[in-house]
């Protein structure tokens, strides 16, 4: 997002603390957004206008420094002005301004306005910080989940390799139990001591497959369970990104009031001389 962007987005919030004065954005070549102020409205300086020379905003552009004076009569039909003019850079260059114009009577509200300015952008600044450090937490507990959901899987792995095993012989011990019975019927009287252990063998077969298909069902419901967290984990990053970006941009906003906030100041001292 453009400097100009972001200050156009924050200007219905930056203008209630100076709600007397016109707030003004402008480009390298005239002012592309305006706020008038209340009782207070200079057209010369509204969106859609182009610098003219002698003006606070072209002098901002084109020095890069922050400009606070009285403004000049001859661009306004004669109607006295003060203003500030606060540059907007991108990459190292000026690309715009940020311009506070108002009468000659609102000195006093002006010093105000810078300290509550000031006040303010140092609490931003703290929210940022504190913004920003909640966002590594939550970024560190996520990675701890995304470990211990890979450690689960690991677990269901070997689990379900021990099931087939079981599997496997509960299948074996059910066909020997078979085999058993058989051999035993084959003995007539003589093989019923047999008879009764192969039964056994059979029992125990199935009793092998029963807990095979529980357990089955217990390691399906951990599967749709892993699933399900693994997908609220994906979510959770997600939302970790998005924070970091606001983050960046609020620190940005920030640093950005930080300029203005000075260029307050700036002109409540050149007012209290």
């Amino acid at each position: 997002m453009r400097i100009q962007d972001q200050v156009i987005a924050l200007a219905p919030a930056l203008h209630n603390f100076f709600p007397h004065a016109q707030f003004v954005v402008t480009d390298c070549a005239g002012y592309v957004y305006s706020i008038p102020g209340q009782n207070f409205f200079l057209e010369v300086f509204d969106a859609g206008h182009l610098f003219l020379d002698g003006s606070i905003g072209k002098e901002t552009v084109q020095t890069g420094v922050v400009v606070a004076r009285s403004g000049n009569k001859a661009l306004t039909g004669g109607v006295p002005y003060q203003g500030i003019g606060v540059p907007l850079t991108e990459d190292g260059r000026v690309v715009g301004a940020m311009c506070i114009f108002a009468d000659t009577i609102t000195k006093e509200t002006l010093q105000q306005t810078a300290s509550q300015m000031t006040a303010m952008t140092e609490e931003l600044s703290a929210m940022t910080d504190t913004f920003a450090q909640g966002a590594h937490v939550v970024r560190s507990a996520t990675e701890v989940l995304v470990k211990r959901a890979q450690a689960i899987e690991s677990e269901r792995m070997q689990t379900m390799q021990m099931t087939g095993v079981i599997g496997d012989v509960a299948a074996q011990t059910h066909l020997l139990g078979l085999n058993a019975a058989i051999e035993a019927a084959r003995a007539g009287e003589s093989g019923k001591g047999f008879s009764v252990v192969a039964e056994e063998i059979r029992k125990l077969s199935e009793r092998a497959r029963t807990s095979t298909r529980l357990i089955e069902t217990s390691m399906n419901h951990l599967i749709a369970e892993i699933t399900s967290m693994n997908r609220e984990i994906e979510s959770m990053l997600e939302q970790v990104q998005r924070q970091s970006s606001s983050a960046s941009e609020l620190a940005e906003a920030v640093t950005e009031l930080t300029k203005i906030s000075e260029g307050l100041t700036e002109l409540s001292m050149h007012l209290r001389a």
